[in-house]
C-alpha cells in the first residue's frame, strides 16, 4: 500500500484547500464553484466509505477463513484422502470461493458506480468552470489567462479526491491489516515488553 497510488493521493488531498483558495483569489465566484464541487466530491467519498466499508471487512474475514481452510486441508492431505473426504472438501472450498467472489463483485460494482459518478462530475465541473470563466472574460472581469489557469488548478485540486475514491478498497484493506497487526504484536505496549511476550507465544 505504501508503494501504491493511494498513499500519494492521501498526501495530495490536503492541498485541495490551497488550490481552492488560489482560485478564489482570482475570482470569488469561481472560488465558490470550486468549493462547492470539492464538497460534493467529499460527500461522494463519504458515501463510498459507508457503502463499502462493512462489506470489505466481511470479505477480508472470509478470505482469511478460506485461507485457513485450505492450509488445514493441505496439512492433513493424507488423512483427507484416506477418509475419502476430498470431494466434500472440494465442494466446501467451491462454496467458500463462490461466496467470496460474489461479495467482491458486489463491492466492485458499487465502487465502480461511485467512481464513474465522480469522474463525470469532475469533468462536468471543469466544463462549467471554463464556461463561467469565459463569461467573466466577456464581462471584462477576468483575463483569458485566468480562464485557463483556474480550469487547470481546479483539475489539480479535485484529482486527489477522485484518486482516493478509486483506491478506496486498498485504503480500507490497509487499515484493516494495520489493525490486525496492532492486535497481534501489541504496538502500543510501552517498551515493547508485551509485544515481545506475544511474539514469543
Amino acid at each position: 500500500f505504501l508503494s501504491g497510488a493511494g498513499i500519494v493521493a492521501l498526501f495530495d488531498a490536503p492541498w485541495m484547500v490551497v488550490y481552492i483558495a488560489l482560485i478564489a483569489a482570482f475570482s470569488p465566484l469561481l472560488g465558490a464553484i470550486a468549493l462547492a464541487s470539492a464538497l460534493v466530491l467529499v460527500l461522494l467519498t463519504w458515501l463510498n466509505e459507508r457503502a463499502t466499508r462493512q462489506s470489505l471487512e466481511r470479505t477480508q474475514q472470509q478470505m482469511r477463513d478460506a485461507g485457513q481452510f485450505v492450509d488445514a486441508a493441505l496439512r492433513n492431505a493424507d488423512v483427507v484422502r484416506a477418509l475419502g473426504m476430498a470431494p466434500a472438501m472440494s465442494r466446501r472450498w467451491e462454496s467458500l470461493s463462490g461466496q467470496l467472489q460474489s461479495q467482491q463483485l458486489g463491492i466492485q460494482r458499487i465502487s465502480g458506480t461511485i467512481g464513474s459518478m465522480t469522474r463525470f462530475f469532475r469533468q462536468s465541473v471543469q466544463v462549467l468552470m471554463m464556461a463561467v470563466a469565459a463569461w467573466l472574460v466577456i464581462q471584462q472581469q477576468a483575463t483569458p489567462g485566468v480562464m485557463i489557469a483556474v480550469t487547470i488548478i481546479l483539475g489539480r485540486a479535485l484529482a486527489p479526491v477522485e484518486a482516493l475514491i478509486g483506491q478506496w478498497k486498498q485504503l480500507v484493506e490497509a487499515r484493516i491489516a494495520w489493525r490486525r497487526l496492532k492486535d497481534l504484536v501489541g504496538v502500543e505496549a510501552p517498551g515493547g515488553v508485551e509485544a515481545a511476550d506475544v511474539a514469543a507465544e
